[in-house]
């Protein structure tokens, strides 16, 4: 049983236990309403977010991958942004493209997003995922440890789908 439910059948049992009941001590009333607080908490969802800069995917390659979260049991992804602060740049890079997914698919969440320019990218792709949920660098041009400045932040919102 889920405590948004647990809560409703306490609250149920205040006030009707067989003989009808019109009031609550304030002490079974704070009693609830912590409990509803703690119960709503459990239904809501949560943005988490995971800033990369150009330093954590410099390598001798033209792609790399960052680790964003691993998924949760109960819960699922249902939305991806990704928010470029600083556009990415280093000598002879010709592209850099960003993909948010899983081992799954590697575009579950967010595909093609340049990295190169100021963006602000938002999708909504509801999914689940058990495991590492990564954000995926693909470059042209050099190699991915020419890159001198860049930032951005994924953020990936998930949400209980157990009610």
């Amino acid at each position: 049983m889920n405590k948004l439910t647990a809560f409703y059948e306490k609250l149920d049992s205040l006030l009707d236990d067989g003989v009808a009941k019109n009031f609550i001590t304030p002490s079974k009333h704070n009693d609830l309403l912590r409990d509803l607080i703690d119960a709503v908490k459990d239904q809501t969802s949560t943005w988490v977010s995971k800033t990369i800069s150009y330093e954590d995917i410099q390598i001798n390659s033209t792609t790399n991958e960052v680790q964003v979260l691993i998924g949760e049991d109960g819960y699922e992804q249902n939305a991806c942004r990704i928010e470029v602060t600083t556009p990415f740049a280093g000598s002879g890079i010709l592209s850099l493209d960003l993909s948010v997914g899983d081992s799954s698919d590697n575009e579950k969440y967010a595909y093609d997003v340049d990295c190169l320019v100021l963006s602000d990218e938002r999708y909504t792709i509801p999914s689940k995922s058990d495991g590492a949920i990564k954000a995926y660098f693909t470059g042209s041009g050099s190699d991915l440890n020419s890159l001198t400045q860049g930032e951005l932040t994924v953020y990936l919102r998930k949400e209980p789908y157990k009610l």
